[in-house]
């Protein structure tokens, strides 16, 4: 099980692309914080290293894609980040 915290900064946030998954500030957050290939979504994160790793989105980061999103106006944030399971098989059960 994978706990981080995940700050995304100014930098991020100039940096990111609007309604692209791989590339917007969380997603750039995440790579600095060594989680690679990352892909947000509104309800939920997801990055593969070494099998695939998916995290609910808390509300916080869901009202910050929706602002980003929409053009609006964000401000750096941090969340934690509690992976939900870590691989499709553990998903299904097979493991």
């Amino acid at each position: 099980m994978i706990h981080v915290t995940v700050w995304v900064t100014m930098s991020d946030i100039a940096n990111g692309k609007p309604g692209d998954p791989c590339a917007c500030p969380i997603a750039l957050a995440m790579k600095r914080a060594g989680l690679p290939s990352p892909e947000v979504y509104e309800d939920e994160i997801v990055w593969q290293d070494n099998g695939e790793h998916v995290a609910e989105t808390s509300p916080t980061v869901r009202e910050f894609i929706r602002y980003y999103d929409s053009g609006g106006t964000t401000i750096p944030i941090h969340f934690h980040l509690e992976e939900r399971w870590q691989t499709n098989a553990q998903k299904r059960g097979v493991v």
